[in-house]
């Protein structure tokens, strides 16, 4: 069983590409915070990827800083870079994802609140759709 559920806070706002069919590709990363008796708190840093059109209606509300949960599952990507090493990276494939906060945050649990301004439109990427994971 391949499951993963992350509270956490953005690292950095949101950005949204498209594959060459249209399907939106929306990524980010996560700070996922553990309390710790007697130590530094440990942090795990995750980036993200949702798929599809909830991405689009979502992207301009994930800024750095607020505070999310995600459901979805682990992925891990295989590469060997340009000096011929290998590679690889482990994140997450985002299946469902909640805004949390309260109003004094900024979040009202739901998609209605004002987005802030992106300078960019979203840039289309060049991916194979075999490489999509569903």
């Amino acid at each position: 069983m391949n499951n993963v559920t992350l509270i956490g806070n953005l690292t950095r706002d949101s950005e949204l590409k498209y594959l060459n069919s249209g399907t939106a590709v929306l990524n980010f990363s996560i700070a996922v915070n553990k309390k710790q008796k007697d130590r530094d708190d440990e942090v795990l840093f995750m980036e993200c990827t949702l798929f599809g059109k909830l991405g689009e209606k979502i992207y301009q509300y994930l800024t750095r800083g607020k505070k999310i949960a995600i459901i979805g599952r682990l992925k891990q990507d295989y590469w060997v870079d340009a000096n011929g090493n290998k590679r690889n990276k482990i994140y997450t494939i985002v299946e469902q994802l909640e805004m949390l906060g309260g109003k004094s945050e900024g979040n009202q649990n739901n998609y209605n609140s004002a987005p802030h301004n992106k300078q960019q439109e979203p840039a289309a990427v060049d991916i194979n759709e075999e490489d999509i994971p569903f």
